[in-house]
């Protein structure tokens, strides 16, 4: 996991996995952890890193997104986390325009760019907010 975000946090979880997993080696496991394809993109780490800047900070970002579809848009949000999952870097943000939250992929997103505005809306139950996206299928 380390390899998808170097964070000094990830890279002690990864070994204590990593250590349960040799221990279990000689005990045949069921279950293993293999993290190698986990990073998406030359930017990623760079973008993750200014995202969690601007949560650290309750700053606003904007970047240029490109949906599935491939439409461009410009986006102005409010970052409330980021996570990974689904095999890739995503992040639940409070989309200015739309007044709703969003799931954005990481690696879905250029020009990327911390703003001067502070956020303007506390951010609350996060799991909630992160069913409701997936429910809604709006990422």
């Amino acid at each position: 996991m380390c390899s998808a975000y170097d964070n000094k946090k990830f890279e002690a979880t990864l070994e204590k996995l990593l250590s349960v997993s040799k221990e279990e080696k000689f005990m045949n496991p069921k279950i293993r952890f293999d993290f190698s394809l986990s990073r998406e993109g030359s930017n990623i780490d760079e973008y993750i890193r200014a995202i969690e800047n601007a949560i650290n900070e309750d700053k606003v970002i904007e970047f240029e997104y490109t949906n599935s579809y491939g439409d461009k848009k410009v986006r102005l949000v409010e970052p409330v986390i980021v996570i990974y999952k689904w095999y890739g870097w995503y992040l639940l943000a409070y989309c200015c325009k739309k007044k709703d939250y969003r799931l954005f992929k990481v690696i879905r997103m250029r020009h990327l760019k911390l703003t001067d505005k502070s956020c303007s809306i506390k951010h609350e139950n996060i799991d909630e907010l992160l069913s409701k996206q997936e429910e809604q299928g709006n990422y």
